[in-house]
């Protein structure tokens, strides 16, 4: 994090857990879009998990487009990682769509 922000924190360190996530947010806010129809929309981060290796982050948001079509713009760690993969899960309701992004391949289209 230290390439991409002026603060020098180390998450291995024991800082915060609200520090931490609004570090963790300003990374992703920078990296993720969502759309649905043509309205960027605004999203909150409701908490981070690590599973082996991986750190999955759970995003909500309150959409205000009456489209059913989803928009994801996702290049998180691609900065890092030549080979990264992101999996993206959206839920409409009941129904879930989920896809692959591969480095450098950062968007996705989902109709509900």
């Amino acid at each position: 994090m230290k390439s991409i922000y002026s603060n020098k924190s180390d998450i291995k360190k024991d800082i915060g857990v609200k520090e931490l996530l609004d570090i963790i947010y300003k990374y992703i806010e920078a990296r993720l879009e969502i759309k649905i129809g043509e309205e960027k929309q605004s999203y909150s981060l409701i908490g981070c998990e690590n599973q082996e290796e991986s750190t999955w982050c759970y995003l909500e948001g309150k959409f205000t487009s009456d489209s059913k079509t989803v928009n994801i713009t996702n290049s998180l760690l691609f900065d890092f990682l030549e080979a990264q993969t992101n999996m993206v899960h959206v839920y409409w309701g009941e129904e879930r769509q989920s896809t692959k992004l591969n480095n450098p391949n950062k968007t996705a289209e989902f109709v509900f």
